[in-house]
């Protein structure tokens, strides 16, 4: 995979990444990386439909290895998952571009707003 954006190479990093510790650090710069390139497509109204498509993918393969690092972790899983589960399918099956990063966005949303509970409830645990 050739890398044209620094997203793409945060992502084969994550995906190739095999040390558990280590892999949650990628998972989490690729999804910020993702994050800054889908707030430069909106405001220049840039990128193509092709990266478009390739970002949907790896925000799909990054919230099945965040599951997979949860069920390896016995962290529990939670009911917003299945949210982002069908956002995630939603922005998959989706045509338009626009649509599709309306999708993107709020599967963004919630596991942000997911993330947040999650350090929450390790901070109050503490």
């Amino acid at each position: 995979m050739k890398a044209d954006y620094v997203w793409e190479g945060l992502y084969e990093t994550a995906v190739l990444e095999t040390d558990d510790e280590k892999l949650q650090k990628c998972i989490r710069a690729a999804k910020a990386a993702i994050d800054v390139r889908l707030q430069e497509i909106q405001l220049d109204h840039g990128g193509t439909p092709e990266e478009r498509r390739a970002i949907t993918d790896a925000l799909t393969g990054l919230n099945a290895l965040r599951r997979e690092l949860e069920r390896r972790t016995h962290d529990t899983i939670v009911p917003q998952d299945a949210e982002r589960r069908i956002l995630a399918e939603e922005a998959v099956q989706e045509n338009n571009p626009t649509n599709s990063i309306e999708i993107i966005e709020a599967l963004n949303r919630a596991v942000n707003e997911q993330e947040q509970r999650r350090k929450k409830a390790v901070s109050t645990s503490q």
